[in-house]
């Protein structure tokens, strides 16, 4: 009687492969964790334990050993008491002689938001993340001069504003300000002078600011009707463009009533662009012999006569 003898294989054990991509789904929490991480800009307050903690984690991860930890208010205060250990050192070191950190800062939370998501969709991170996350971002550091010996950390501001496409902006006042009254000025994330902000803007002041993003910033600190009574203008024409896309670009073309003799007893004359994309508002100087907004706008960007104007083709 013969006998067989079956085999088995032995059992074997899978492992499942590292999730790699993004799915749909995981996509679908890019919206949350973007208003996370522009909220924590002021949300996350800067310790002063903890980010004496944060520095000892950073130093020790660049083999430096700890430095001293001078605490500012804001970056103006930090270059100029950077200025003030410097020149005990160098008699001859100037105020612009710092260089804040590359990294380490506010800048951060970009790819802090991006590594977030990957967390919550499954998809692995660095190591060193961990600790960066648990010891380094608790601290609240806006910004920091770090030196060998000394690190001067300052504080993060008291009040931000952004526009709808989370851009700095306000046309009321600074889009960001320190407790210790240091200021920064943007509109739609240009930065701007503080001038045009801190004294009533004047006829000559805007006539002859040749900065096409300045004059643009002036155009939405004082809004549409305070431009006209300011330069007694007028709307002479306007254009709505379609393009292939569906977007709407928006054209005029404005000039003075009343004629200068500097530019030989001509109107002062400007195409106003509403940018389809992004909303942002762009004042040009133009010929002031142009009646059409559109022809206008095809001579400032340098189309020919006779081209069709095609918001894509624009340098």
């Amino acid at each position: 009687m013969s006998t067989t003898t079956k085999k088995t294989k032995k059992s074997e054990t899978t492992t499942a492969p590292e999730k790699l991509q993004l799915t749909d789904e995981d996509r679908l929490m890019i919206p949350e964790v973007r208003e996370k991480w522009i909220k924590n800009i002021t949300a996350i307050r800067l310790d002063k334990e903890k980010a004496v903690k944060a520095v000892e984690w950073l130093y020790k991860l660049i083999n430096l050993p700890m430095p001293e930890v001078v605490f500012t208010t804001s970056p103006y205060a930090a270059v100029h008491k950077s200025h003030e250990l410097r020149l005990k050192l160098d008699p001859t070191a100037k105020l612009t002689d710092y260089a804040f950190l590359n990294n380490a800062n506010i800048s951060d939370y970009g790819w802090v938001a991006f590594y977030d998501l990957l967390e919550r969709s499954g998809i692995s991170t660095p190591a060193v993340f961990a600790e960066y996350k648990s010891i380094y971002l608790p601290a609240g550091i806006y910004d920091a001069i770090a030196y060998d010996t000394v690190i001067i950390i300052c504080d993060k501001p008291t009040e931000i504003y952004f526009d709808d496409l989370n851009r700095l902006h306000s046309s009321t006042g600074p889009a960001v300000a320190w407790a210790d009254g240091y200021r920064q000025f943007y509109v739609h994330g240009r930065e701007m002078p503080k001038e045009i902000f801190e004294a009533p803007i004047t006829r000559e002041q805007f006539i002859n600011e040749t900065n096409m993003d300045v004059k643009g910033g002036m155009y939405e600190v004082l809004g549409q009707e305070g431009v006209m009574k300011l330069l007694d203008a007028k709307v002479v024409d306007s254009a709505n463009v379609v393009h292939a896309d569906g977007s709407i670009e928006e054209i005029e073309l404005l000039k003075t009533s009343e004629t200068f003799q500097e530019i030989d007893n001509q109107p002062f004359a400007w195409v106003k662009q509403v940018c389809p994309t992004t909303g942002t508002i762009y004042l040009a100087g133009c010929e002031p012999h142009h009646t059409s907004a559109i022809e206008a706008k095809k001579s400032i960007d340098g189309f020919f006569a006779e081209e069709e104007y095609l918001y894509d083709a624009r340098a």
